[in-house]
């Protein structure tokens, strides 16, 4: 029989009423739900779009850790913006967890009508033994 899958919550990161997790664990992988840049301690967005997508990083950094899993294991980033022209935040972003040019997961970036003030999205697969 296949493993069951592990769910993996993060406080201050959940789908609202949604019975959603944020993350799974399931055949040697780790699939997140969407990571937005909310700030976990005041369940608030902040009014900085720059500070918000470092919030979404930081926020799925937390959800990795919590899945036992490292930024070099991520093999696939979606990223939902509101408005593209904020790409260069995202850009700033990448580049401070994934350094090396030789060694980066592969990103998707669309253009998404997000619900509410939410200016960013993210999404991952991530290597999980």
């Amino acid at each position: 029989m296949p493993a069951k899958r592990q769910v993996i919550e993060v406080e201050g990161l959940g789908h609202g009423d949604n019975p959603i997790p944020v993350a799974v664990k399931a055949g040697g992988w780790l699939f997140t739900g969407t990571v937005p840049g909310i700030d976990r301690a005041t369940g608030t967005f902040p009014d900085q779009v720059a500070t918000e997508i470092a919030n979404a990083f930081d926020n799925l950094g937390a959800v990795l850790e919590a899945a036992g899993v490292a930024w070099g294991d991520v093999t696939k980033v979606d990223v939902s913006l509101r408005d593209k022209a904020h790409r260069n935040f995202v850009n700033d972003n990448w580049l401070k967890y994934f350094p090396d040019d030789d060694d980066r997961p592969v990103r998707h970036v669309s253009r998404v009508d997000l619900p509410g003030e939410m200016n960013i999205q993210l999404q991952i697969v991530a290597m999980a033994s």
